[in-house]
């Protein structure tokens, strides 16, 4: 589970807006659209996160979760892969969902690194 942080509207007519979400560890800054109602400031939430235009998936160097932001939203994670078929990995409290295959000679409780574009909400 983790909590909302933060929200920056980018329009709220079109329920556009930049959530910064904390588990109390790690910290990520995620794109949604539309934005549900009930997401506000202190909320907790378990819905999984999703990676988009994501690239460079390889088998992680070291064991040790992070977080690096690259730009605005675009970042580079380390995560363990929780569930190859489906493409889900997690970082302390998130499970992000990638938009991508993951290679065939990872298997599930490798740490796998990544580049992602940006990660959505919703």
């Amino acid at each position: 589970m983790y909590r909302v942080k933060n929200i920056e509207w980018l329009s709220k007519e079109a329920r556009e807006s930049e959530i910064l979400f904390s588990d109390g560890q790690y910290e990520l800054k995620a794109f949604s659209q539309p934005t549900p109602d009930n997401v506000e400031i202190g909320a907790s939430l378990n819905l999984p996160l999703n990676s988009f235009c994501t690239e460079s998936v390889v088998r992680a160097e070291s064991k040790e979760l992070s977080i690096e932001k690259q730009s605005d939203f675009a970042y580079y994670l380390t995560a363990e892969l929780i569930n190859k078929k489906e493409g889900v990995v997690k970082i302390g409290q998130f499970l992000i969902v990638l938009d991508v295959d993951i290679p065939g000679d990872i298997v599930e409780g490798e740490y796998i690194s990544f580049r992602c574009d940006r990660v959505d909400y919703y």
